[in-house]
């Protein structure tokens, strides 16, 4: 993964560890191109995950409307979580990744390091 990304989302959830729930639009200035796309997609899980570990239950046409151009990024982070609108597994495709896996209903556990080798989003809490 490319270090600035991870720097962010780094700082993203350590703000939302210590109260500053912060906002991920800005935070997608900071890259461009396919760098963006893979920032959006590990803020929407991240935010998601500490959103749902909150007791919140985030929703994605939320997501659709904040982000209505990058609609399968939002997709596809969801559908990594278990967390799609729809009830059938489905095999989803990270545009930022070298292979396909079916979406699952919790989070991969091990190495982070290859994350993008799935759609399996970064860990929280590292």
């Amino acid at each position: 993964m490319n270090a600035i990304i991870d720097q962010i989302c780094d700082e993203f959830e350590s703000a939302w560890r210590n109260g500053h729930r912060g906002n991920i639009e800005p935070l997608l200035e900071q890259c461009a191109g396919d760098d963006r796309k893979a920032l959006l997609y590990e803020l929407v899980c991240l935010e998601i995950e500490l959103l749902t570990t909150n007791g919140e239950t985030p929703q994605a046409s939320d997501y659709r409307g904040r982000f209505p151009e990058d609609r399968t990024i939002i997709d596809a982070a969801f559908a990594a979580l278990g967390k799609s609108e729809s009830t059938k597994p489905q095999l989803v495709h990270d545009p930022y990744a070298t292979t396909e896996m079916t979406a699952t209903t919790s989070m991969s556990t091990g190495d982070t390091s290859n994350r993008h080798q799935s759609v399996a989003p970064r860990q929280i809490g590292r």
